[in-house]
C-alpha cells in the first residue's frame, strides 16, 4: 500500500512539472508572437536648461534709511520726495547753537587737561605739591598748638565745652587737609598721578571728537546717490523724533528679492542668469543675474516653510521700472550645450525607482537602464550605456512593455 501510494505522488509531481513547463512555454510563444504597436521618437543631441521661476518684488540694490540721534530741532529742509540726490549732498540741517557751546566747552576742558599733564611730566606739579604740603603742615602746626591750648584752658573753666569742640574741629580739618596733600605728593612722584591725567587727557579728547562729529552731524546728508523716495523731514521738530527722516534709492542699481523654498536653494548659485518679467513691463523680458544668496533661512509667515531671501540683479534697468513693482524671475539653474535628451513621454520607472528608456531594436524593444541629468520643462537629460543620439526610443511606455517585445511603428505599413 504504502509503495502504491509513492507511485501516485511521483505522478502527480510530473503532471505538474509538465504542465508548467506547457504555461511557460504558452507565455513565451505568446510573448514571443505578440507585437505591440508603439509611437517612436528620435533621441536627440541638444543644448537643455533647467529653470526655477519665482515670484518677487523690485527693489534697489543701493537703498538707505537716514535717521539722526540728535535731540536738536531741524532748521531746514533743501529737497522733496522724487528729487535726485548726490552722495554728500545737503538734505537738511539742525539747529546748532547747543551744540557749538558745547563742542567749545570741550575743547576748553581739553586745554586743561592738557596743561595740568604737562606740569606733571615737567615736575611742576611735584613742586606745587611740596609747596602745598609746607604750608599745610605749618597751618596743622599752628591749629594743634591752639587745640592743645584750648584743653588746657577747658580743664581750668576759662572757655566752655563748645570752645573746646570749635578748636578739635579746625585741628582734625588742618589734619586730614595736610594728609590729602601729602597723599598727592607721593602719589605724583610715584606718578600714579600722571596716569589719572593721561587718562583724563584721553576722554577729554574723546568728548571733543565727539562734540565735532555731531555738530557736523547736524547738516544731514545723503550716503548716496540716488533718488529721495520718502521724506518724513519738518522744520521745528527734533531729529531723533522723525524716523526715518528720509528713504533713498539707488533706481539705477535694481534688484528682484524674492524667496526660495529651504528645499530648492541648493540649485542657487551666484552669477547664474535670469529672464525677469513683470505686469508692470508686460512687453519686455529683462536681463538678471543672481547676485545674492542669503546666508541664513527665514520663516514664511503664511506657512511656515522656511525660505532663503535671493537677490537678482536686473541688467541695464529700462526707465519707468519702479521699486515695490512685483516680477517674475525665471532663473537657469543649470545648464549643457550637447546633452542626450527625450521628452519626458519617453522614461518609465520601475517599482525600484530606476528609469529605463525602451531602445527599438528592428522589430524589436530593448530595455536600457538610464540616470536622469538636467531636468527641463518638456525634455530631460539622459545618461547611460546603450543609448545615444540617433537611436530611437518608444513612447509612452507602460507595465506592458517587456525586454524583447516584438513591437511595430504606429502609422508604418506592415
Amino acid at each position: 500500500m504504502k509503495r502504491f501510494k509513492g507511485k501516485k505522488f511521483i505522478i502527480f509531481i510530473s503532471i505538474l512539472l509538465i504542465a508548467v513547463l506547457v504555461i511557460y512555454f504558452m507565455i513565451r510563444m505568446n510573448i514571443e508572437s505578440a507585437v505591440k504597436e508603439v509611437e517612436k521618437l528620435t533621441v536627440k543631441k541638444s543644448e537643455i536648461t533647467s529653470d526655477m521661476i519665482l515670484s518677487g518684488t523690485i527693489r534697489s540694490g543701493d537703498e538707505v534709511e537716514i535717521n539722526s540721534e540728535l535731540e536738536d530741532a531741524i532748521k531746514a529742509v533743501y529737497v522733496e520726495e522724487g528729487q535726485v540726490v548726490k552722495k554728500g549732498q545737503a538734505l537738511a540741517a539742525l539747529e546748532t547753537d547747543a551744540l557749538r557751546n558745547k563742542l567749545e566747552s570741550s575743547s576748553i576742558d581739553l586745554d586743561i587737561a592738557q596743561k595740568e599733564l604737562q606740569d606733571s611730566i615737567e615736575d611742576t606739579t611735584i613742586f606745587r605739591l611740596e609747596k602745598d604740603v609746607q604750608n599745610k603742615e605749618l597751618e596743622l602746626e599752628i591749629v594743634k598748638k591752639d587745640y592743645e591750648n584750648a584743653i588746657g584752658l577747658y580743664e581750668n573753666d576759662v572757655i566752655s565745652k563748645n570752645g573746646l569742640d570749635e578748636n578739635e574741629k579746625k585741628y582734625l580739618s588742618s589734619k586730614n587737609a595736610y594728609e590729602i596733600a601729602l597723599k598727592e605728593l607721593e602719589d605724583e612722584k610715584r606718578g600714579s598721578n600722571r596716569q589719572i591725567k593721561q587718562m583724563q587727557v584721553r576722554k577729554r579728547e574723546l568728548d571733543f571728537k565727539l562734540a565735532g562729529e555731531q555738530l557736523e552731524d547736524a547738516t544731514i546728508i545723503s550716503p548716496i546717490d540716488g533718488t529721495i523716495v520718502y521724506s518724513n523731514c519738518k522744520v521745528g521738530i527734533d531729529a531723533r523724533d522723525q524716523r526715518p527722516m528720509f528713504v533713498v534709492h539707488n533706481l539705477q542699481m535694481l534688484q528682484v528679492h524674492a524667496n526660495v523654498n529651504q528645499f530648492e536653494i541648493h540649485k542657487v548659485k551666484i552669477g547664474q542668469s535670469a529672464a525677469i518679467t513683470g505686469d508692470a513691463f508686460p512687453e519686455k523680458s529683462l536681463k538678471g543675474r543672481v547676485s545674492y544668496i542669503a546666508p541664513s533661512a527665514r520663516t514664511d509667515s503664511g506657512q511656515g516653510e522656511k525660505d532663503v531671501l535671493v537677490k537678482v540683479d536686473i541688467i541695464d534697468p529700462p526707465e519707468g521700472i519702479k521699486t515695490g513693482f512685483s516680477a517674475d524671475v525665471d532663473i537657469v539653474t543649470d545648464k549643457k550645450e550637447e546633452a542626450i535628451i527625450v521628452p519626458y513621454e519617453a522614461l518609465f520607472q520601475n517599482p525600484d525607482g530606476k528609469y529605463v528608456v525602451f531602445k527599438i531594436e528592428g522589430d524589436r524593444i530593448e530595455e536600457v537602464a538610464v540616470e536622469l541629468g538636467i531636468e527641463g520643462d518638456l525634455e530631460v537629460e539622459i545618461i547611460g550605456e546603450g543609448i545615444g543620439e540617433l537611436d530611437e526610443v518608444a513612447l509612452n511606455p507602460d507595465e506592458s512593455f517587456v525586454d524583447g517585445m516584438k513591437v511595430r511603428i504606429k502609422g508604418e505599413s506592415k
